[in-house]
This record gives C-alpha cells, sequence and structure tokens, in this order.
C-alpha cells in the first residue's frame, strides 16, 4: 500500500511544553528551534491520486510574471482513449492559444491565463484547466470540446483579459492606481 507524508512543524518551546522535561532551565524563545514531527500514514491509491490532481504540476509557470511553459516536443506521449486510435497534445495549438501550457509530467494542457490571472469573482475556474490538466486529446476541438468550452467561458476570457492587460502594464510600465 502506498503511504504518504504529513509534516507538522513545532518550535522547540512548544517541544518542552508538550512533554515533561525534567531540567529546570527550558529554552527561551531567541534559542527555539524548529522540530518538525513527521507522520507517515498508509493511503488507499485514490486517494494519492486525488492529491496530486489537486496540486498543479511542477514543471508548468509558478508565477504571473514567468511566460507559459510551451515544450516544442519532436513527439508528444500518445494514449488510447476507449477504441479509438491513440491520440496526444499537438504543438501547433502553441500557435493557436498562447494560453495553453504542457506539462510533461502528466501529458496535460492548462491555461497560463485562468491559472494566475483568475479572480474569484470569476466564478469556479474549470480544475482540467487550472490544476489537473486536461488530457482527453479526442474532446479537445470542435463543437463541444474541452478547448472550444473553456475559450467561451467567462473565466476564461475574463483571466485573459487581466493577463493581456498585466502584459501591456508590465510594457508600458505603468500601474493601474
Amino acid at each position: 500500500m502506498d503511504k504518504f507524508i504529513t509534516i507538522q512543524k513545532r518550535s522547540a518551546t512548544e517541544e518542552s511544553d508538550s512533554e515533561e522535561s525534567s531540567t529546570k532551565n527550558p529554552k527561551r524563545d531567541s534559542d527555539a528551534e524548529t522540530t518538525a514531527k513527521v507522520t507517515v500514514h498508509n493511503a488507499l491509491p485514490s486517494q494519492i491520486q486525488k492529491k496530486k490532481k489537486d496540486i498543479a504540476p511542477a514543471d508548468i509557470s509558478i508565477s504571473a510574471t514567468s511566460k507559459p511553459v510551451q515544450p516544442r516536443l519532436k513527439e508528444y506521449p500518445k494514449h488510447s482513449e476507449g477504441n479509438t486510435t491513440s491520440r496526444s497534445f499537438v504543438s501547433a495549438w502553441f500557435d493557436k492559444y498562447d494560453w495553453a501550457e504542457y506539462s510533461q509530467e502528466r501529458d496535460a494542457m492548462l491555461c497560463f491565463a485562468c491559472r494566475h490571472f483568475a479572480s474569484p469573482s470569476y466564478g469556479n475556474a474549470d480544475d482540467a484547466m487550472v490544476k489537473s490538466g486536461f488530457r482527453r486529446w479526442k474532446k479537445a476541438q470542435g463543437k463541444g470540446g474541452a478547448i472550444t468550452k473553456h475559450l467561451s467561458s467567462y473565466i476564461h476570457k475574463s483571466s485573459y483579459t487581466a493577463w493581456i492587460d498585466y502584459q501591456h502594464n508590465k510594457t508600458d510600465k505603468t500601474s493601474i492606481k
């Protein structure tokens, strides 16, 4: 069974308060050191998968000041969806969708604008384009396709506009006051 770890940081003063100490010389706050209590938990594979999906992949942009990560590979991993032929990410989408990011770690596409510029006031962002990544390539484009739906969503339009405004303000070295 897989395991996952939780780490709880505690200062030395908390440590000495929680344990009965035989010494009469407790550490002062200025001398306090941080210790960690590590707990290993048994986890079902589905719990680990759920936790992975809640966290964005590590191989894509980490801040709004960076650019979308768009690796141009000779070939992207192929996988089959049902009884269809194998499909993969298409690098031409980078030319068509400047907001697209590709995670090699997850073989998935994410939206840079929605990840970094979505506001809670816009509503709930599509988790597939923000956290876990989209990878059902057969259902990517066309009427009812995930990319098509994402492009027409209010959240994407608002986030994309905010990203473009940010780029213009950064270029013009201006800020909104």
